[in-house]
C-alpha cells in the first residue's frame, strides 16, 4: 500500500506539472491558483495517513506514509585528465654571483659565466613557449639580492613569458660582470617571499576585478651556488627558520595562499673545489623545501637544467579520494524521522512544500533567487515565501541576488557547488570555496543532512573532518552516512526499514600517458520515489605529488525507470 502511495503522490505532482504547463494564465491568476491546487494536495494527501494530524508551528501537517523503492545507478569515469588543470608554473632561478665563481680571471668555479648562464640560455633556446609558464631571474652575491633588471615587467609582476625574451635577459646578466663579494642567501630568500607574495597578490587582485576564475601557481625555486653563506653561520638557524617558517608557509598565507598552489625549491651546488659542508647545506634545503638537489662538476662538465627543472614539467594528474551518490530527488526529513520524496532537489520535502504553499516541482517558488529549503530554514516563521501563495510580486528581496541573473537564470556560482553565491550569503558559507568549514564534504551536502557547514569561531578555523565525526552517536561517521544516504543526525537503529546504498567499485584500466585512472561504479539499493529521480556522482581527487590540491566534480542525469547509466559527458560542475 505504500508504495501505491508513492506512486500515487508522484502522479499528482506530475499533473501538477502538467496542469500548470498547459494553463494559458499565470498559476497566480483566477484559472488555476496555486493555492486550489495546494488545497486539493493536502486534501488528497491526508488520505495517505493513518495517524491523523496536528499542529506544527500553525501549519496542518500529516504523517507521512509514503516509502521509497529500490534503483541501481551506475557511473564510469577516469580521474581528471591533466589538460583540464589550470594553473600557471612560474620558475624563479636564482644565482650566485659572489667573487668565488672568479669573473674576469681564471681559477674560479665559473668565471666567464658560461656555466650557470650560457648553460640556462641554451636549455631556453631548446624549449618550446607555452603559455603557462613564466620566469624571472634573481642574482645574489656581495651583500645582497635583486631582480634582474630586464626581468621586471612592473614593479609587482617580475616574471616573463616567453623563452625568447627571457634568454635575452638572462644573455644581458651574464655580460654584466657583477661576480664579488660574500654569499649572502638570507638575501636571496627575502627576495623569493617578496616576489612570490607580490606575484600571487595581483594573481587575487585581477580574479576580483575581472570577475574571472583565479589561476593559481606552482612555484619553483631553482638555487644555484658554489659556496657556503657569509650571513649565517653552521648549523644555519636563520636560514633555514627563513626557509620552513616563510617560504614554505606561503600557500597557507591568510593574504595570498589561495593563489598559490605549492612552493619547491630545488638546489645545485656547482664547483671545482668539492667541499661537503658547502654540499650539505645546498642538499638539506632542497630537502626542506621539498626539492631535489645535484651537484656539478664544472671543471669536466656544466650546469644540468634539464635536471633542476625536470620533475615540474611533468603534467599534473590527480588520484580519486573518494566518490558520493545523491538521489537529489529525496530528502531526510527530520520531523518525521523519515526519507521523503524531493522532487525539485531544494531540500524542502514535497509534502512540506504541499503544505506550505511551494511548488514541489520548482526549486525557487517565489523567483526571488533563494531556493524554497533555503529561505525556509532562514524564514522566522518557516515557510519557503513572504507570501502563502508563493506569489513572486510580494516575495522577500535579497540584495545579493541580481534580478536580471534571476530573470536569465544564471546565477552567479563562483565555486561551483551547486549553490549561488546569492544563497551562500543566506546560508553564510563562503561562495568561493564548496567546503567552507574544510570538513571534506561539499557546504550543498551538509545543508540537505542538516549539519553545519560554516567555520566554527575563530580566524582559520575548520570542523574536523567529516569522517571522524559521528554526529547521531550510531557508530557511523558523518562522512560515511551521507555517502550511504543514512541521516547523520537520526540513530539509524531507530530507523525502521532502513536500507543504505551499497557501493561496488572497479578499477578498469590505467592510460599511461596521462596517468588517469578509469573506473566502473555500481551503487545499488538507491532508495527512489518517482522512476525518473535525479542522480548526482560527486568526484572528489587530490593532485599527486603532495601539492595539497584538490577537486570537485559533480554529475548528474536523471533515471529511466528506476535506473540509470552516468558518464564523464554529463557533468554539471568542475570546482578547485
Amino acid at each position: 500500500m505504500k508504495k501505491q502511495n508513492s506512486q500515487l503522490l508522484a502522479s499528482i505532482i506530475r499533473s501538477f506539472l502538467k496542469k500548470k504547463t498547459n494553463s494559458p494564465k499565470n498559476s497566480y491568476d483566477k484559472g488555476i491558483s496555486m493555492k486550489m491546487i495546494v488545497k486539493s494536495l493536502m486534501i488528497l494527501s491526508l488520505s495517505f495517513t493513518s495517524c491523523g494530524k496536528r499542529v506544527l508551528s500553525g501549519v496542518e501537517t500529516v504523517s507521512p506514509a509514503v516509502a521509497p523503492e529500490l534503483g541501481v545507478a551506475k557511473f564510469d569515469f577516469c580521474t581528471l585528465d591533466p589538460a583540464l588543470i589550470k594553473q600557471d608554473l612560474k620558475f624563479i632561478f636564482t644565482l650566485d654571483i659572489s667573487g668565488s665563481n672568479g669573473a674576469g680571471g681564471t681559477g674560479g668555479t665559473d668565471p666567464d659565466r658560461s656555466k650557470r648562464y650560457g648553460s640556462l640560455v641554451n636549455w631556453l633556446n631548446n624549449r618550446g613557449d607555452n603559455e603557462h609558464e613564466f620566469y624571472t631571474l634573481v642574482e645574489f652575491g656581495n651583500t645582497s639580492a635583486e631582480i634582474a633588471p630586464g626581468a621586471l615587467n612592473a614593479a609587482d609582476a617580475p616574471f616573463v613569458k616567453t623563452n625568447g625574451e627571457f634568454a635575452s635577459i638572462v644573455n644581458q646578466q651574464r655580460g654584466a660582470s657583477r661576480d664579488s663579494g660574500g654569499t649572502p642567501y638570507l638575501k636571496w630568500q627575502e627576495a623569493v617571499v617578496n616576489i612570490i607574495e607580490a606575484d600571487a597578490k595581483k594573481a587575487i587582485e585581477e580574479a576580483e576585478q575581472n570577475n574571472t576564475e583565479l589561476v593559481t601557481s606552482r612555484y619553483v625555486v631553482v638555487v644555484l651556488s658554489d659556496g657556503q653563506p657569509t650571513d649565517d653561520s653552521a648549523p644555519y638557524p636563520q636560514i633555514f627558520n627563513k626557509l620552513e617558517l616563510e617560504i614554505m608557509e606561503l600557500p597557507f598565507d591568510a593574504d595570498v595562499g589561495e593563489a598559490i598552489t605549492s612552493v619547491n625549491v630545488n638546489t645545485g651546488y656547482y664547483y671545482q673545489s668539492w667541499n661537503q659542508q658547502h654540499r650539505d647545506l645546498l642538499e638539506e634545503i632542497a630537502e626542506k623545501g621539498k626539492g631535489d638537489f645535484y651537484e656539478f662538476d664544472t671543471s669536466t662538465g656544466t650546469i644540468d637544467y634539464d635536471k633542476l627543472t625536470r620533475v615540474f614539467f611533468k603534467k599534473v594528474s590527480t588520484t580519486l579520494l573518494d566518490l558520493t551518490a545523491e538521489n537529489v530527488s529525496s530528502v531526510w526529513d527530520l520531523e518525521s524521522q523519515t526519507l521523503q520524496p524531493d522532487y525539485d532537489g531544494d531540500l524542502l520535502a514535497d509534502r512540506w512544500e504541499i503544505l506550505l504553499g511551494s511548488n514541489p516541482l520548482v526549486a525557487d517558488s517565489d523567483k526571488n533567487g533563494i531556493t524554497d529549503g533555503a529561505e525556509a530554514k532562514v524564514s522566522i516563521d518557516g515557510f519557503p515565501c513572504k507570501d502563502r501563495n508563493c506569489d513572486p510580486n510580494y516575495a522577500f528581496e535579497f540584495e545579493e541576488c541580481d534580478p536580471d541573473e534571476i530573470k536569465n537564470g544564471t546565477l552567479t556560482d563562483s565555486d561551483n557547488d551547486l549553490i549561488p553565491d546569492c544563497e551562500e550569503t543566506v546560508y553564510d558559507t563562503d561562495p568561493y570555496e564548496w567546503d567552507t568549514n574544510g570538513n571534506s564534504i561539499p557546504d550543498h551536502l551538509l545543508h540537505k543532512f542538516s549539519l553545519p557547514s560554516t567555520r566554527r569561531p575563530g580566524q582559520g578555523n575548520t570542523t574536523p573532518p567529516a569522517a571522524s565525526v559521528d554526529s547521531d552517536f550510531d557508530g557511523v561517521n558523518n562522512a560515511k552516512e551521507i555517502q550511504i544516504n543514512t541521516s547523520p543526525v537520526l540513530d539509524n537503529g531507530s530507523i525502521s526499514g532502513l536500507k543504505p546504498m551499497r557501493y561496488d567499485i572497479d578499477l578498469v584500466r590505467h592510460i599511461p600517458s596521462t596517468q588517469q585512472n578509469c573506473y566502473s561504479v555500481t551503487v545499488e539499493d538507491v532508495n527512489i520515489f518517482f522512476g525518473d529521480d535525479r542522480i548526482r556522482f560527486y568526484i572528489y581527487e587530490n593532485e599527486v605529488n603532495n601539492t595539497g590540491r584538490s577537486y570537485l566534480r559533480i554529475f548528474e542525469k536523471r533515471m529511466t525507470d528506476g535506473k540509470v547509466q552516468i558518464t564523464e559527458k554529463d557533468l554539471i560542475k568542475f570546482s578547485k
